[in-house]
């Protein structure tokens, strides 16, 4: 994973820069999301993900005043703090993220190298990808801290370090 981190997604051909999103929209579990493609990390998460969710959630049942507010509030005020000014003024790099690298996506797997020898290795699978945040994928807190802190020796924390935990929070709902 660390490896795919590390890898910024191609310039858009359009706009010469890298964006957020994807060009097909995807699906969590069920769900669909949509993944319009986004100049800004922050517009996308807020637009593509919460208030998306937010939508599939008032269709299947009956609208909730109390969530909405909440939702739009998280979407809004919070989520353009916390990951707006990312990177201490740099713009955060989108790289592809897996989106649901929960344990039930997650397995050891083996493959055939090119002189017939099984070489065992994690697989990943059931994606629900897009070209987004790094700290992203580590939601659901998959591999455990000891993983996290060999993840973060190649991939760093984004800046601010001191809210990192409130991402991981936020990037949790």
């Amino acid at each position: 994973m660390s490896k795919l981190h590390t890898t910024p997604v191609p310039l858009d051909l359009n706009t010469g820069r890298r964006r957020f999103g994807f060009p097909v929209p995807i699906f969590c579990g069920n769900t669909k999301q949509p993944n319009q493609v986004c100049d800004s990390w922050a517009e996308f998460y807020a637009n593509e993900r919460l208030l998306a969710i937010l939508a599939t959630i008032e269709e299947r049942s009956d609208p909730d005043t109390g969530l909405r507010e909440a939702v739009e509030k998280m979407a809004h005020q919070f989520v353009p703090r916390l990951l707006g000014g990312c990177g201490e003024g740099k713009d955060i790099v989108p790289f592809a993220v897996q989106g649901d690298l929960s344990s039930g996506n997650a397995d050891w797997g083996r493959t055939i190298g090119s002189g017939g020898d099984e070489i065992p290795e994690d697989v990943v699978y059931d994606p629900s990808a897009c070209y987004g945040h790094n700290e992203y994928n580590l939601m659901i807190h998959l591999f455990g801290s000891r993983s996290f802190d060999q993840y973060h020796w190649i991939v760093p924390k984004t800046e601010p370090v001191a809210e990192y935990a409130d991402r991981v929070e936020l990037y949790e709902l």
